[in-house]
Parts: structure tokens; sequence; C-alpha cells
């Protein structure tokens, strides 16, 4: 009972720190509730997509000449598959919708089922999938940010041989197999009147080998198989060599795998922030408590006279800070609940899914309960001193037996007065601000790297530099009847205008690797290929370059002898060097056109794109290729907003709006804390400066321009925090998508945005919560 009694006396007398306790607490674990079930909602996301789609375990697209009956056969009779449905498509080159234009290769198909088909306000799924007439086309998810299209809409589909047709958007559905941001190709459904149509016109035009038609192999396994989705497709390829006739051969574990890469992507980043913020909290209850046993010595001196041992006054101190993380915890359940649904559906754009709803609360209970073992064992250190307290000292106040001048305390200049007091306030009272100063750091080194994401992803110099090269301009055949237009012949209408920057020629396809199944890029200049980081370029028809995650995958290393097999064609390569790049998540590897010609992998239709030093000049170039060539070539001018660079600017937005926004929502309650102590610590000093004359206006103005000083010099050891670890951590970070080595423009705006923002923050916050001030009275001074 005595211990309730207190425990009510001292949250009455200390309000303020209960509540800022339990702020930070529900903060914090809002943010980390709102992870956890984003990616729980996610699972259950995908989970359902499967189920709902009969998707199979591997899904392999082989163009209809290479599909064999002897293939049909050998997959059927394979001992581990159960069953193989074939779903006929025909090869698309791309989607238009006014200025957008997506170039990836599309799956036409007539509609099936196993889709889901969303409702008009994208929130849900509609009663059922309505028949297409004709002239309507069903769009993956992800198509419709890609092409910022709606229902609705009329867009052009290019088809064989430099055809378009229109189609009017009526729906958009849900699929989990090609439906993740990473993977390029997508199915889209058409009507069966369409289909028909589309493919007996091209027909006529094909040639024998012309790639027009499609099949699509979703392949089970047997129940009783005991290998798992990528064990399988590997076994399911060494025994009947699918992959040498596929043009993409998936198992829906990578399926499931680029789905969730760029929103646990986005999720790693604000788990790294919310991990920070986590330490924040305990850096305050320390604080605050070793101000609690400074300012209430005398208190606590009394009550260990009056029997109160250290034991029963250490488990006050617990109650006290555990019950107000308690309630910040089943607070921050109540934030999680509109953070997660707006970051949810934010993040489709990424996923091609609706998100399931919910919060995942086995997660968070552990992560509460990790909070309070954490703060349990802190009270405990920092309350060690409470055996040290003496009732004897107590009745002098606590004051120390010897005082020591501090050297630090800097002179008054009468100048800049207001100025020189906080400066002197701060060097004579250092640790009264510890907290806050590591807070600060924390802080600003979380804002300044998510500009630092924000300057890399936004810059095509900086992308480069990692591998993403975005061109100014590329050129594509429209169909591969007529690739006896030669590059160089580009390069002519090119030169006249402009200097080039850089240009090549490249194409992807999908290649076995020791057996893995991987993405192919081929470039004709390989030394103009960026983002190597070690080794060089495959300059001969015997070398590759592949990516870290492939040599982590197989135990790989510079000067390997490795084997690639396409098109029933077997090669040794040597590994030349290592490079990286984003597709894929960079399960892929690099060659030059000879090293593609060993392994009978055509060239002819790859396409050439420039980076050129006027920009100005680029839709003369395009018209002048259309005039000369028309329908021949597919001309694309990238803009400085292009797509790519749109959707990771998304990503930044979010981060960014997240970072900052709870950043300031700590600094504002950190700040009020603070200043609740040093009022409580200096409540004679401003006794004394009001009895001088000074002002209640011009103290807080003092303190607001205190810790405003203080915040800037901190900032700059953010500053300096971010230039050691922010590269290392990001890269960290990005290489689950394949960067495991960043590339970041430091700029004056990016370093001192986020300084700037935290100490003008903590400036008007410090002025607001020292209204206190004004309740000081001169004749308090007579108590002294």
């Amino acid at each position: 009972m005595e211990i309730l009694t207190l425990l009510k006396a001292n949250i009455r007398k200390k309000s303020g720190t209960f509540f800022s306790i339990l702020l930070l607490t529900a903060l914090v674990c809002g943010i980390m509730t709102t992870i956890f079930s984003v990616r729980a909602n996610y699972r259950t996301a995908i989970d359902n997509a499967i189920a709902y789609s009969h998707c199979g375990d591997v899904t392999a697209a082989v163009r209809n000449q290479l599909l064999t009956q002897q293939l049909r056969m050998d997959i059927e009779n394979h001992p581990l598959v159960k069953q193989v449905q074939y779903h006929d498509a025909i090869y698309t080159h791309g989607l238009h919708w006014g200025e957008h234009y997506d170039t990836g290769n599309q799956y036409m198909m007539e509609i099936r089922d196993g889709l889901r088909l969303l409702n008009q306000d994208l929130n849900g799924y509609a009663t059922e999938v309505q028949p297409l007439q004709k002239g309507e086309i069903y769009l993956p998810l992800i198509l419709k940010n890609r092409l910022s299209c709606n229902i609705g809409d009329t867009i052009s589909v290019d088809l064989f041989q430099g055809d378009t047709a229109q189609f009017t958007v009526k729906g958009f559905v849900e699929e989990i197999t090609f439906g993740s941001m990473e993977i390029s190709e997508k199915q889209i459904f058409v009507s069966r009147e369409d289909f028909e149509q589309i493919l007996a016109a091209g027909k006529r035009l094909a040639g024998h080998d012309a790639l027009l038609e499609i099949t699509l192999l979703t392949i089970h396994q047997q129940e009783d198989s005991t290998l798992t989705a990528p064990e399988f497709q590997r076994q399911l390829n060494l025994d009947t060599g699918i992959l040498s006739y596929a043009m993409q051969f998936l198992c829906i574990d990578m399926s499931v795998y680029y789905t969730g890469l760029r929103l646990d992507t986005v999720m790693n980043i604000i788990m790294v922030f919310a991990l920070f913020l986590f330490l924040v909290v305990p850096i305050v209850i320390g604080h605050n408590i070793e101000t609690e046993l400074e300012l209430e010595y005398t208190t606590l001196g009394i009550l260990k006279a009056q029997g109160f041992t250290s034991d029963k006054i250490r488990l006050l101190f617990s109650i006290q800070y555990i019950l107000a993380q308690i309630v910040g915890i089943l607070l921050g359940s109540l934030i999680s609940l509109p953070l997660e649904r707006t970051i949810s559906l934010s993040c489709m754009p990424m996923t091609g899914l609706l998100p399931a709803k919910g919060l995942a609360l086995d997660k968070y209970l552990l992560f509460a309960g990790a909070i309070l073992v954490v703060s349990l064992i802190l009270i405990y250190i920092k309350t060690i001193k409470l055996t040290k307290i003496s009732p004897v000292r107590a009745i002098s106040g606590g004051r120390a037996e010897i005082f020591f001048h501090n050297p630090l305390q800097l002179p008054i200049n009468g100048i800049c007065l207001t100025a020189s007091l906080s400066i002197r306030q701060f060097t004579s009272a250092f640790q009264h601000y510890i907290g806050a100063i590591m807070i600060v750091g924390l802080l600003t080194f979380c804002m300044i790297s998510t500009n630092l994401i924000g300057n890399m992803m936004g810059s095509r110099t900086a992308l480069d530099a990692m591998g993403l090269t975005i061109p100014d301009l590329s050129v594509y055949y429209r169909f591969s009847s007529y690739t006896n237009i030669t590059w160089e012949m580009l390069d002519d209408i090119v030169l006249p205008h402009t200097d080039v920057i850089k240009k090549n020629s490249q194409i992807r396809t999908y290649a076995s690797l020791n057996g893995e199944e991987l993405l192919c890029e081929i470039y004709e200049f390989p030394n103009a290929v960026s983002g190597i980081i070690s080794g060089r370029a495959p300059l001969y028809d015997n070398e590759i370059l592949i990516t870290k995650a492939v040599a982590d995958l197989l135990k790989l290393q510079i000067g390997d002898e490795v084997t690639v097999s396409s098109y029933s064609t077997i090669n040794s390569y040597l590994v030349s060097g290592i490079y990286q790049g984003d597709h894929k998540s960079g399960k892929m590897f690099l060659m030059n056109f000879l090293g593609a010609k060993r392994s009978n992998i055509d060239t002819a239709y790859a396409y050439r794109y420039y980076l050129v030093e006027d920009k100005t000049v680029l839709q003369t170039i395009a018209d002048e290729i259309t005039q000369k060539y028309g329908r021949t070539l597919s001309v694309e001018i990238i803009p400085e907003d292009d797509y790519f660079l749109i959707k990771y600017q998304d990503i930044v937005t979010l981060l960014k709006t997240i970072i900052y926004s709870f950043s300031l929502l700590f600094a504002l309650v950190v700040v009020r804390m603070v200043c609740t102590q040093t009022f409580l610590q200096e409540r004679t000093d401003i006794g004394i400066y009001k009895a001088m004359g000074f002002t209640s206006h011009r103290l807080r103005l003092q303190i607001a321009i205190l810790f405003m000083v203080v915040d800037l010099l901190v900032a700059l050891l953010g500053t300096v925090m971010s230039v050691v670890f922010s590269s290392p951590l990001l890269g960290m970070l990005f290489s689950v998508i394949g960067l495991p080595k960043v590339v970041l423009e430091y700029t004056i705006s990016s370093l001192l945005v986020p300084a700037l923002v935290i100490s003008i923050s903590f400036f008007l916050f410090a002025y607001l919560a020292s209204g206190k001030i004004r309740k000081v009275l001169i004749r308090e001074l007579v108590t002294e």
C-alpha cells in the first residue's frame, strides 16, 4: 500500500515525465507494429493468391516451335511431376497509354480461372470476374502504376510486325506468378475473339521461326515430393533440359521472393530507423532517473530514514516507468492501425497484390516484451546509486562535500549576452544535455541517410555508376524480320546532332549457369558496362561477369570456370569479374556478343541505347529515325522523370514522410522533457535572472538558443556519422535487390536540411516548452 501511495503521488508530481515516456514508447511500438503487420499482411496476401490461382510450382514460357511432343512427354512423365497445364499466349512487345510506355514484354492470353479481379476502388475484390467483350482487356495491378492508367482508359499494345491493337481497360487483376515489379514480363488478358483475331493476323505475317506463339506451362509437383520449388525446378531442368527451350523458367518461390523484394527493402530501412528510436527510449529513461536522483536526493534520503529500503525505492522507480511503457505499448497498437493501412496500400505498386488487414500481435508482443526487459535492466543499473544515498547528507540537500570548478565554463560576453549565457549554461551543466545530444545525433543521422537515398535514387549519374543505366534514347526492332538495319546506321544519324556519352546494344534472355536458371545480360560493348565491383569486363568470347548474389549462391570467385547452357548448347566460361544490377534482385550474369554467339543466343534482336550530351535534340533525332525507317524501328525518348526514377521516388517519399514525421515527434517529446528538467534544476538561477531584470521572454529565448546551438553542433556529429556509416549500412540494406555497393551523392542540401530542420524544431519546441518560466517569482529567492 505504501508503494502504491508513493507511486500515485510521484506520477501526479511528474506527470510530464510519465506521459513523455508513454509517448516515446507508443511511437516506437506503433512504427514497429506497423512494420510487422505490413509484412504479415502481404505474406497472407501472397499465400492467398497462390492458393486461389493454383499457379503450380514452376512456370515455363516456351516458344511453340520448340515445344515438341517429346519435350511434352518428358515433362508429363517425369516422376516428380503431378500435373502440367498449358496456356496459349501471344508474345507482345509493349504497352502505351498517353505518354506512358511499358517496355516489358507481355504474354497476351484469354481470360482463365485462378484470377481475382479488384474492385474499382482497388481496396477489395469484385464478386466475380466478368467475361471480356471484344476490345476489352484486364491488366495486372502492377501495370496500372507503370502506365498511370485507370478503368475505362484506352491503351495500345505493340504486336508482331509493328502492328498495334487498342483495348479499353475493363479492370485490374491480381496475378502472383509474373505480377511483381521485379519481373518485366506480364500476363495480360483479352477476349477469345480478340485473341484468335490477333493470332491469325500474326501468323499471316510471321516467318517459320518468328517469335509469336508462346505456351505457358504450369507444372505441379507431386504432393509426396520433399523437394522445395527451386530444387524441383533444378531437378526438372537437369532431367528434361527444359531451360534450354524456355524463354522464361520461374518457380513459385522466386515469384514470392520478387513480390516481396522492394517491400522488404523499404521495411528494412524503416526498421533500422525504428531501432534507432528504440535506443532513444532507454537513453531518455536513464537520463531521467539520473536527474531524478539528483533533484530528489533529499526526499529519497528522508524515505530511507523512514525505513524505506533501496530495493523498495528501486521497485517504485521500476513500476513508475514500466507502467508508462505498458500504457505506451497499448497506445502504440492503436497508432499502428491507420499507419498500417496507409503504408500497406502505398506498397501495392511494388507488390501488385491487395494486402490483407490486421495487426501482427504475436510479433508485437515479443517486441513489447523486449522493451520492458531492456528497461528493467537499465532501471536496475541506474538505481544502484540509491544504495549510496545518505540520510545525513540529505539534510544538506545532497550537496557534494567538495566542489570543483568546471573548466568548461566560458566567460559571459555583454555584447552577445543571451547567446553567451546559453553557451555558459550548456558548458556548466553539460551532463544535463547528454541524452538530448545522443538523440539529436541519431535523428540527424537517420534524416541525412534518407536524403542520401533520395539523391541516389533520383540521380541518373549515381544509378549509372551502380550499374543501373537509364538511357536518353532507346531504339528497338519492332519485329525480327528486318534486322538488316545495322546500329552503325543509327550512329550516323545521332552523331551529327550531339556528342554521345555512352552507347551500347543489349539483349536479355534466360540461361543456365552451373544448373541455376538466371537472367543473362548481353552487351555489344562490355567495356561500357557500369557497376563492375571487382575484376574487369568480359572482353573475350569465353568470359562472363557474375553478380555478388550469384557468386555467393554458387560459391564462385574471379577466375573460376563455369558451365552455361542455352538452347541445347553447353559451353565453359571464365569469371572475369563481379558486377551489380537490380534486375532479378541481382541473380544474373553478363557476357558479350561473342560469348552469346558461342551459346547459340541470337543477338540480332538486341536494342540500342544512347546517353547524349545535348538532350534538347532527342526529339529531332527520334523524328529523323522514324522518318527514315518508318515502323521498322521503335524509338523511345526516356524523360528525366522516367518511370524507373518515379517508382523509386515514390519509395523515397514514403521513407522521408515516415522518418521526418517521427523524428519531429520524438524531438518534441524529448525537448519537453529536457526543458522540464532544466526548469526544475535551474529554478533558483532563473529567479536570480529575473531579479536582475531578465524578462520571461528573454529567458525562454535563452533556453531556445541553447538548444538550437547545441543541436547545430551535434548535427555535425550526425553528419560525420553519416559520412562514415551510411554507405556500408545502405549497401547492406540494398544488397537484397542486387546493389551491395551504393554510390552516395553528398550535397549541401542533403546535409544541411536535416540539421536545420532538427535545430529549428528544437528551438521552437524549447521556446514553447519553457513557458513555465513565467511562473517563477522573485520572492521565491527568500526561501533559499
